[in-house]
């Protein structure tokens, strides 16, 4: 979800996601035909978890003792190399996570943390254990812990998101 909605929000030409397996065939053809329009840049967004047809996701360790074992990461580098060997256009990678960790909050991420908090002090004045405070439009909402532990949320193909990416003229790797 956050890949689809940062690609979608920031303009990415092209956007991969766990739950749509690429073409890498397709990835190409995308750069090269903006390249040939005299597009000097493509931004490709990668989620980790995204996985070539037929092939698999990129591991970047196990952990034999944690919850979960397999640590993804890596895939804008395996891309990145794969683009540039194809294309013989120089790839550049960010890696959100790096990115992500710099810069001061802003005014809305101040305040969001802070209702966030005042929120789950409420339940627990209140005696509601067992939840956790979620956001839904512009309301905090009380989202069960079990409805959480249900595991990922996964993108359908045929979501709206999706549909309009396309209609935009976003690839999605097929």
């Amino acid at each position: 979800w956050i890949a689809l909605h940062t690609g979608l929000s920031s303009g990415g030409d092209i956007i991969l996601i766990p739950e749509i397996p690429y073409d890498i065939e397709k990835v190409v053809e995308r750069i090269k035909e903006r390249n040939k329009k005299g597009k000097r840049f493509s931004i490709v967004v990668v989620a980790e978890g995204a996985k070539p047809k037929g092939g698999g996701v990129v591991v970047q360790r196990m952990v034999k003792d944690g919850s979960e074992p397999v640590r993804l990461g890596g895939i804008s580098f395996v891309l990145g190399k794969d683009i540039e060997e194809r294309t013989g256009i120089e790839t550049r990678n960010v890696v959100m996570g790096h990115l992500q960790r710099g810069g001061s909050p802003t005014a809305f991420d101040r305040l969001l943390g802070t209702r966030l908090g005042a929120k789950a002090v409420d339940f627990i004045v209140d005696g509601d254990f067992g939840y956790m405070v979620g956001v839904k439009g512009d309301q905090l909402i009380k989202v069960p812990l079990t409805k959480v532990a249900q595991g990922s949320r996964l993108v359908e193909p045929g979501n709206p998101l999706i549909q309009m990416g396309i209609s935009l003229g976003t690839c999605f790797g097929f």
